[in-house]
């Protein structure tokens, strides 16, 4: 006891030695949270998620970001506060440093890029509102919800907008329009999957609630009423053109919704690995033990997934390979070789389980568009290839990544 109060005493004389208030106050926390560490409240600070430093020590990146709607068409103007780009993602994520690019599909070329400044956050609700601003104006809008305001006038298609993170790495693409190129001027990707379709006039593109398949065309649906920071879609697959009733558009919303999810996961074009078990192996063809024998063509192989929350019947549903020599497979014929990897067949393909279409008919070439087609003939999900050249093991498959884009690995056959 003695030992303790000496040493309580020689707290109290250093405190009155330094002259700063280290005083125990009565709250709940016993520290004052003003005087933690690390604490600068009395010089300003230069955090990103508000003006307060207590902010500022809890600044993180957002786990999850994504283009959410996009509105590029206004009925008036496009150059006069109207137009905008919303995002979605993990609220309170530190958005300082982040940029939208904005890439003109006719040529690749960078059309304008607003970047995001400091002390910018995802609000509590997860979307983020980026508004062109007024003619003659810097700081004002006609856009509801605006976030930050910028001048900027995202062109009518076919283009594209690149989310890009503050190393340069891009966080998503949305591409839509007819004929847009692979990738921009610099060799980075304008879409994901497939562009998605154009909206005309005070429409907007939204994405369905919840998509991120990796393929725009899938995600993405034409928003007859563009909504900046609701996340509201009123969904509809007419284009201007196009005439359609209520029921009509329901009916189309539907089937994009059911079927668009079944989608492309990983394409092999350039085998480096006995995939048909020519010799060795553990006989089970096209699965994560190759053989050893001769590679050739027959080892090339196509895997989809079902991303819907039911079984598809794949009766009738047939594969297209357009590369010059184009060739079709029938899933449902007796000399297709299908893998299924959750125990699932041709008439019950599972929620979530790949399929591995083996040795698809025809000789797929490195360059390709493959295109995946229902029982009514509606096409489902595309993907064009442009170069799966491979030169080893490790580049061996086309595929689509964690982060949603597509590129060359190490083959991740069945899962």
């Amino acid at each position: 006891m003695k030992s303790a109060g000496l040493a309580i005493f020689c707290l109290f004389v250093l405190m009155a030695s330094c002259g700063r208030d280290l005083s125990l106050h009565a709250d709940d926390s016993g520290w004052d949270s003003s005087d933690e560490p690390g604490d600068s409240s009395d010089d300003g600070g230069d955090g990103s998620t508000g003006t307060s430093d207590e902010s500022v020590s809890s600044t993180f990146s957002p786990e999850s970001l994504v283009i959410n709607e996009i509105y590029y068409d206004d009925d008036e103007s496009d150059t006069d506060g109207n137009v905008f780009v919303e995002l979605y993602g993990t609220p309170g994520g530190d958005l300082s440093g982040y940029l939208l690019r904005l890439v003109n599909g006719a040529d690749g070329q960078i059309t304008d890029e607003i970047v995001f400044p400091a002390e910018t956050a995802v609000p509590e609700d997860g979307f983020f509102v980026v508004a062109d601003s007024k003619t003659g104006s810097t700081s004002e809008t006609n856009v509801d919800n605006a976030d930050l305001i910028d001048n900027f006038d995202p062109q009518n298609g076919p283009d594209s907008i690149q989310l890009v993170d503050p190393s340069g790495d891009i966080m998503d693409v949305v591409g839509y329009g007819e004929d847009l190129p692979l990738s921009d001027f610099d060799g980075n990707p304008l879409y994901e999957g497939s562009p998605a379709t154009t909206a005309g006039a005070g429409q907007s593109l939204g994405r369905i609630e919840g998509a991120d398949t990796g393929n725009n065309a899938v995600d993405f649906v034409v928003n007859e009423t563009p909504s900046p920071g609701s996340g509201e879609v009123s969904q509809t697959l007419a284009t201007p053109s196009e005439e359609s009733t209520d029921e009509e558009s329901t009916a189309d919303i539907s089937e994009v919704i059911e079927s668009g999810d079944v989608h492309f996961t990983e394409v092999v074009t350039d085998p480096r690995q006995d995939w048909n078990d020519s010799s060795g192996g553990d006989g089970f063809l096209f699965n994560s033990m190759p053989g050893t024998g001769t590679v050739g063509s027959t080892d090339e192989w196509i895997e989809i997934q079902n991303g819907r929350e039911e079984s598809v019947d794949l009766t009738g549903w047939r594969l297209e390979m357009n590369d010059g020599t184009d060739a079709t497979e029938l899933f449902s014929s007796p000399s297709a070789s299908l893998n299924f990897f959750a125990g699932g067949d041709v008439d019950n393909f599972q929620p979530d389980e790949f399929l591995v279409i083996g040795n698809p008919a025809g000789d797929m070439k490195n360059t390709i568009t493959l295109e995946l087609f229902n029982d009514s003939d509606e096409e489902i999900d595309s993907l064009t290839i442009d170069d799966a050249n491979a030169t080893g093991i490790s580049d061996e498959s086309y595929q689509l990544m964690d982060d949603g884009n597509w590129g060359m690995g190490e083959a991740t056959i069945g899962f």
